[in-house]
């Protein structure tokens, strides 16, 4: 998949990974935890565990440049139901060991059309595209990120221009997709009233955003979108780029 790096590009890699002094006398606050697991799911917890994978999320983390920085606990553990969550009390991403297994299902189902590393490669990105949504939350809980629109909204964009230029940003897209693939049964009031966007409505708008970002890169993405839709997917990309960017300077030490 080619590349098209632009001045945004280069922004972003500023913010979250280049250094800066002025960071250096406040630190983020961070660890992490991998509760023990019930019989069904200690296979996949010792793969997280022996993968480092909460400790990974703490090397991204520990990148940003925040101000004021964050203080965050990263916990694996059973939830008994497939989840990822943000707790503001508790100042923690919680990660459910059973959302690791429904990735990991999930695409097994599709080995038929997957190779076995794609399966693992496709796993992996679903588990950081859930972690940065997330982290999204935490960024807009801990760091008082005005918002016009959902949060759960608002954390997807926040996700999503994260990972969109990253080397991994394929398997992260594909992870992506195969998380929306289970549409919604029931589209009822409950459902419609719900924070979150249909699955259906957060899959187009990502492959919207990641071809506005790069049209050549994504093309692929941008052939599942509606005409209509597409044609103004680099302007949609623009106001969510313009948007995070236009707030970023004020949060991240080191944008100027």
């Amino acid at each position: 998949m080619h590349r098209r790096y632009s001045q945004a590009t280069l922004l972003l890699c500023a913010i979250l990974t280049c250094s800066n002094l002025q960071a250096a006398a406040a630190v983020n606050t961070l660890s992490t935890t991998y509760e023990p697991a019930p019989g069904e799911l200690q296979t996949i917890a010792r793969q997280a565990q022996s993968g480092r994978v909460l400790e990974g999320w703490r090397a991204e983390i520990e990148q940003l440049n925040l101000q004021p920085p964050l203080t965050l606990r990263l916990i694996m553990r059973s939830c008994g139901e497939a989840n990822a969550y943000y707790d503001s009390e508790a100042k923690s991403i919680v990660y459910c060991y059973e959302e690791l297994l429904t990735a990991q299902a999930t695409l097994s189902n599709h080995a038929d059309k997957l190779s076995a590393e794609e399966v693992q490669l496709f796993a992996a990105g679903w588990r950081d595209s859930v972690f940065f949504h997330e982290l999204g939350h935490a960024l807009i809980d801990q760091l008082e990120i005005p918002m016009l629109g959902r949060e759960e909204d608002v954390a997807d964009q926040i996700s999503t221009y994260i990972w969109v230029h990253r080397e991994d940003s394929e398997a992260i897209l594909n992870g992506t997709i195969y998380s929306f693939s289970e549409q919604d049964a029931e589209v009822d009031e409950e459902t419609l009233a719900d924070t979150h966007s249909l699955n259906a409505q957060r899959y187009y708008n990502v492959m919207c955003w990641v071809y506005g970002a790069d049209p050549e890169g994504y093309k692929e993405a941008g052939e599942q979108l509606p005409d209509e839709r597409r044609e103004g997917c680099e302007y949609e990309y623009w106001q969510l780029e313009n948007a995070i960017e236009q707030l970023l300077p004020e949060i991240f030490k080191g944008a100027e």
